[in-house]
């Protein structure tokens, strides 16, 4: 049996689809002025960092959080891979109500140990594997990666009893993106490694990433349960049964399960079923969008809820500058018809020249969809142009997408690749781009995050994909999209596509898949080329993100101690040495996103079991006289950070242990220097003091042990 803890990343982990590394291409290790030349742009994950932390730091992502419904924009992502708590799985296992499919899945996981639920997304897919696995087994139940290929599925160690489920699986070896089903023979590896294993496996996916499985496991199609028999379930006497008939004859059938139980809800708070389905399912507004584009509104009204709908809360001039920009592009992408001959009478013609059409007023009719905040009274009167109804912003979109063909698109193609160059628009942008996504997915990634992250229109647009992946991350519906995205760009992308990426996973997308994030960071650190310290500086922002889960930050520090300890200062590592080495800085020196504190301060306080670990760390970089100062610098913030003498005592003590009797003593030489700083610019030195004691006590024992030596 495997001691280790089953969802942490080994060595095979972290060698999916290597680059060329130091040891086989020494000739291609970038000098040390080269190594510095490629550091990204700091301005450029100070942005993304305004975005990718924990919302209640961060106004931007408050901005686009409030832009979709439901988009959980107001708490930071929490990890959806490692083992499921005991709560959880009883929040999530709740109210479940069987469909058909499960009368199928359940004996057949029972016997066979493994089953497929194959399904379209957002049916419930992910509840079912909980209660098909809490129904085998009482012991715990771990999720893994929904990037997990088939051959380590085949080959990965699981404990006797234990339950697994891979959640929107997408083998990267089989997956849409590849064309490629997997083969019977390798699901038969899989199947013969859990049952060797004894243990119990459930993956979830779409139909089209099946393949053979029939045939050599259980694959099963999943279907929701039926509105009513939700309703019926989720409601039980709270409710009449009179009226849960009457609003499962207004749910639609093809109602996202998610969408029937927020009607139960509603429902069992009291609404009238009519009101419930009609405030769910949005059917008022939805109605008068709709009734809107069927008066065939003019081009001016159309370009006007396309600038709403994709910049929202744009302001005054603004927002005109904008709508006259994308005028423009329409007018070069779709040619206005041509206006018919002047009419003969002089007169009319004349009074039509005169007159200045009023369109503000004209945008605020009040059969329109748009209306504008003024000034009441002697208030000043300000132009701001919104929707009537919070909800018309995606109803828009979805009708635009249904309605209007590639030459509007087009021009909002080329508009956005412009508007996108402005800082100010850039996380406005996004939220409307991610909305899009809801009903034109494809077109989001192929117009837009593929050649933006690819670099088409330079820094702007690989933070804006950044920005977009790291907004689903945030959404349980689609944060698995979002991973398969950056993992496509850091396994099969160019140069771009791994720097956006990087940043990607070092922030929401890592704190939802710690154990993908470290692996495809460290992917990228040993190929040894322009992204290797990029990526080594992304490896200290994701463990920033971490500190506040579970154990993703200590698999940060496990990861780079253990590749630390495999190099050397000189020879074919020496370069692959300092990468790391510049990671472990990274770390060192990271501020947590939260309390502008040292990460690795709130660290120790969460895990003081780590101590020993992080002071080697540490001690590392102190000895390497490039990162020395600085090194040195992070040791003084983390210090003075820990409040509790005895969490710095331990700090200091690990650092110190780690170090040998000279190491100690130049360190003693930094510390009186650094008090003496403190003391000459009126700092304050009780920090220093503990680690100069500390220091002293263990120089106070070696002599001792040597004076009683042989």
């Amino acid at each position: 049996m495997d001691d280790r803890d089953p969802e942490e990343p080994n060595d095979e982990d972290s060698q999916d689809a290597p680059g060329p590394s130091c040891e086989d291409d020494f000739a291609h290790v970038p000098s040390d002025k080269a190594a510095r030349q490629t550091q990204p742009d700091p301005e450029a994950f100070a942005s993304l960092n305004q975005f990718i932390f924990h919302g209640n730091v961060d106004a931007s992502r408050a901005l686009i959080g409030a832009a979709f419904k439901g988009a959980g924009g107001e708490r930071a992502p929490t990890a959806v891979v490692g083992r499921i708590d005991d709560v959880e799985i009883d929040e999530l296992i709740d109210g479940y109500v069987a469909p058909d499919p499960h009368a199928t899945a359940a004996p057949a996981l029972a016997k066979q140990k493994f089953v497929v639920l194959a399904g379209a997304p957002l049916i419930g897919k992910r509840h079912a594997a909980i209660k098909l696995l809490r129904e085998v087994t009482q012991k715990p139940l771990i999720v893994l990666s929904p990037t997990i290929s088939l051959s380590r599925l085949a080959s990965r160690t699981y404990l006797r009893g234990h339950g697994y489920a891979v959640i929107d699986w997408c083998d990267p070896d089989h997956g849409l993106d590849t064309g490629r089903p997997a083969s019977e023979l390798e699901w038969l590896a899989v199947r013969t490694n859990i049952r060797r294993a004894g243990a119990y496996l459930v993956i979830t996916t779409v139909d089209c990433t099946v393949g053979d499985a029939g045939k050599a496991v259980p694959a099963v199609r999943w279907e929701p349960p039926p509105p009513r028999r939700l309703l019926f379930r989720r409601l039980g006497e709270r409710v009449g049964a009179a009226e849960i008939e009457r609003t499962a004859a207004l749910v639609p059938a093809d109602c996202a399960v998610s969408g029937v139980l927020r009607i139960a809800e509603r429902l069992a708070a009291g609404k009238d079923p009519q009101a419930a389905v009609d405030e769910v399912l949005d059917l008022v507004d939805r109605e008068h969008v709709t009734g809107w584009f069927q008066q065939k509104p003019s081009r001016r009204e159309i370009v006007e809820v396309v600038v709403l709908a994709l910049l929202p809360e744009v302001k005054d001039r603004r927002f005109e500058e904008l709508l006259a920009r994308l005028e423009d592009e329409l007018a070069a992408s779709m040619p206005p018809a041509q206006a018919s001959p002047a009419r003969e009478d002089s007169q009319e013609r004349i009074s039509a020249e005169e007159a200045l059409p009023q369109v503000r007023s004209e945008r605020a009719d009040a059969s329109n969809l748009i209306a504008s905040h003024s000034g009441a009274g002697e208030e000043p009167v300000t132009f701001a142009p919104r929707f009537k109804e919070p909800d018309y912003r995606a109803l828009v979109l979805s009708e635009l997408w249904r309605r209007f063909d590639s030459g509007l698109w087009n021009a909002v193609r080329s508009w956005l690749y412009e508007v996108v160059q402005e800082i100010d628009l850039r996380l406005p942008a996004t939220a409307g781009l991610v909305l899009l996504a809801t009903v034109a997915p494809e077109e989001v990634e192929e117009q837009y995050l593929e050649p933006w992250s690819r670099g088409a229109i330079g820094t702007a647009g690989q933070l804006c994909a950044a920005y977009a992946l790291s907004h689903l991350a945030t959404e349980d519906e689609r944060s698995t999209t979002a991973l398969h995205i950056a993992t496509r760009w850091v396994s099969h992308g160019n140069s771009s596509q791994r720097w956006t990426a990087a940043l990607v996973f070092s922030g929401e997308l890592g704190a939802r898949y710690p154990t993908d994030a470290v692996r495809r960071l460290w992917q990228l650190i040993p190929q040894c080329n322009d992204l290797s310290v990029p990526a080594a500086l992304a490896m200290g922002r994701l463990f920033a993100t971490l500190v506040h889960g579970s154990k993703g930050a200590a698999e940060v520090i496990r990861l780079l101690g253990e590749r630390l300890a495999l190099t050397r200062t000189v020879g074919t590592t020496r370069e692959l040495r300092r990468l790391i080495l510049t990671a472990i800085r990274a770390v060192l020196s990271e501020r947590d996103p939260v309390s502008g504190r040292p990460a690795v301060a709130h660290f120790l306080i969460s895990r003081p079991d780590q101590a020993v670990r992080l002071g080697a760390l540490w001690a590392a970089a102190l000895r390497n006289t490039h990162h020395r100062e600085e090194a040195m610098q992070a040791l003084d913030r983390a210090l003075f950070s820990l409040l509790d003498v005895g969490e710095a005592r331990r700090l200091a003590d690990a650092l110190v242990r780690a170090l040998d009797a000279n190491e100690q003593a130049v360190l003693r030489t930094e510390a009186a220097h650094l008090l003496r700083n403190c003391r000459k610019h009126g700092r304050p030195t009780d920090h220093i003091q503990i680690l100069i004691t500390v220091l002293d006590e263990f120089r106070s024992g070696f002599r001792h042990a040597s004076e009683e030596g042989p």
